[in-house]
């Protein structure tokens, strides 16, 4: 009778240790963003901490306990700091806040990067240098935040990056630090230079990448010695390299295009927001069509709960990462066309909240 207690305790507590397993390996999937300038505040931004005083959040709807911000320290800081010293740092909080947010059955997540950089110390390459520096060992620790989360029993975590502004440029330029584990990334009027985005296409592979440019950002370089894709033209030749990659045009349609307001407009995800927007394929546009953030960005896994207590369906990207253009969908890029039926949609739209109004050119109206 005691051995078959034995047994029965052996057995039970065989299933406990498995039921512990299971309970520890889950699906984990990790957005690794970074908006660029203008996102630091002095003193009250720390690593390991949610967005609650945050400038930006690509998922701001998601709950605190699915978001950790990665913090630039102070030039004078980050000087007196090895590369281990700040890694390391970067981990601990990434650790302790992953284990957390796990524990309160989180399985998505937003890792923000955030530069400290601005608009007088954009053009001080020394100070370009510092946030690259950073930028590198971020994306390591992020890189072991993973093989952490292996060895506890996740298989397979997933990392999607969604960057804009100067964190493209932070990105393209720290290819070894993520190529590893990145999976596909998704680009909001970048300041990345071609050369390092050619290397970065290559890496993700270009059915994996997907390039925005708004109308009303700020202007960027295209010189013989100097390819920004912030331009649009430089965009629209790597997809002449790269047939695969996914080329888009942002027009917001709930601001004028005023100088430089058109920056990032998208890049946070809200199905509220309205923009027509246009796939290049490589000789022409697709049709103008009407989308939220919220179609283009890549869109959330399945269990999460937001922070209104919804929750999310799972859906791998909201735009196909290689359009299909349909031949009778493609116009040729005319004069104003996007304009003019900018101008229409505006006018005919039922109500400032509609995403459902007509979006025709007036020769096709009835």
């Amino acid at each position: 009778m005691s051995r078959l207690k034995l047994i029965g305790s052996l057995l039970f507590l065989i299933c406990l240790a498995l039921s512990s397993v299971t309970a520890v390996a889950r699906d984990l999937t990790f957005y690794v963003t970074d908006f660029g300038i203008n996102q630091y505040k002095d003193g009250a931004l720390r690593t390991g901490d949610d967005f609650g005083q945050a400038n930006s959040s690509v998922f701001p709807t998601q709950p605190k306990d699915s978001q950790v911000l990665i913090v630039m320290p102070p030039d004078e800081e980050m000087a007196k700091m090895s590369d281990q010293q700040i890694k390391q740092g970067i981990i601990d909080a990434l650790k302790k806040r992953v284990d957390s947010g796990i524990s309160k059955s989180v399985a998505t997540f937003e890792l923000q990067i955030v530069e400290h950089i601005g608009k007088l110390t954009y053009a001080d390459d020394k100070h370009q240098g510092a946030v690259n520096r950073f930028g590198k060992c971020a994306y390591e620790a992020i890189g072991e935040l993973r093989t952490y989360l292996v060895d506890k029993g996740n298989e397979n975590p997933i990392f999607h990056g969604v960057f804009g502004s100067n964190g493209t440029k932070v990105f393209s330029e720290n290819l070894d630090a993520w190529k590893s584990y990145m999976k596909d990334a998704t680009f909001f009027d970048g300041r990345a230079f071609k050369t390092s985005m050619v290397e970065t296409i290559r890496t993700l592979g270009a059915e994996n990448v997907r390039i925005f440019n708004t109308a009303g950002d700020l202007p960027a370089p295209n010189f013989p010695w100097l390819h920004s894709i912030g331009n649009h033209d430089v965009v629209k030749d790597l997809k002449s390299i790269f047939p695969a990659l996914t080329v888009g045009w942002i027009d917001p349609l709930d601001r004028v295009d005023f100088f430089g307001k058109g920056h990032l407009a998208a890049m946070k995800s809200d199905p509220t927001s309205r923009f027509l927007v246009k796939f290049w394929n490589g000789n022409s546009y697709t049709e103008p069509t009407k989308m939220s953030s919220a179609h283009l960005l890549p869109r959330l896994s399945a269990g999460v709960t937001r922070a209104d207590g919804a929750n999310t369906m799972r859906q791998e990207s909201g735009v196909s990462m290689q359009m299909d253009v349909k031949e009778e969908s493609v116009r040729e890029d005319e004069s104003e066309t996007l304009d003019t039926l900018k101008s229409d949609a505006l006018d005919n739209r039922p109500h400032r909240d509609s995403l459902s109004w007509p979006a025709q050119k007036k020769e096709e109206q009835k």
